[in-house]
């Protein structure tokens, strides 16, 4: 065994089995790589084997979470109803009673903003002094020299 080639054909006869006997021990969850790296040719070693292993199973405990994926098809997990805004007027969530549309008025974009020339200058009003502003006029200038 003094030829370099000898030497090599040695270790990729001890090699193969040892990774078969890896992979044969690894979880159901990760079949899928072993079978990735069985696909290889000429079989890699065992500590590349190794190395390729460690990375998809820290690849999917990051994505999945402890979540254990036996048995299951499909993991999701639920939103907790913790630090989501509630509005005081109306008790609907995501917004608050400063930003109410019940309240305050719909956008003219929204379906239930839609109103009359008439009615927005009502709203306008209703929703300044609602933010605590007072509107004295229509007009902002109503000097001597203002002239229509």
């Amino acid at each position: 065994m003094e030829c370099t080639k000898d030497v090599e054909k040695y270790t990729n006869t001890v090699n193969s089995p040892r990774v078969y006997v890896f992979l044969a021990g690894l979880d159901s969850h990760l079949d899928g790589v072993g079978g990735h790296i069985l696909g290889t040719t000429p079989l890699l070693n065992v500590k590349v084997v190794y190395t390729i292993v460690c990375a998809e199973a820290n690849r999917q405990e990051a994505m999945l979470g402890s979540v254990s994926i036996e048995g299951t098809a499909f993991a999701v997990k639920k939103s907790s109803k913790k630090g989501v805004p509630k509005c005081s007027h109306c008790n609907g969530d995501n917004h608050v009673i400063e930003t109410c549309s019940k309240l305050h008025g719909y956008l003219d974009w929204h379906p239930k903003g839609k109103t009359t020339s008439n009615n927005k200058a009502e709203n306008l009003s209703q929703i300044a002094t609602a933010a605590g502003f007072v509107i004295k006029s229509e007009h902002p200038y109503q000097g001597k020299d203002w002239q229509w």
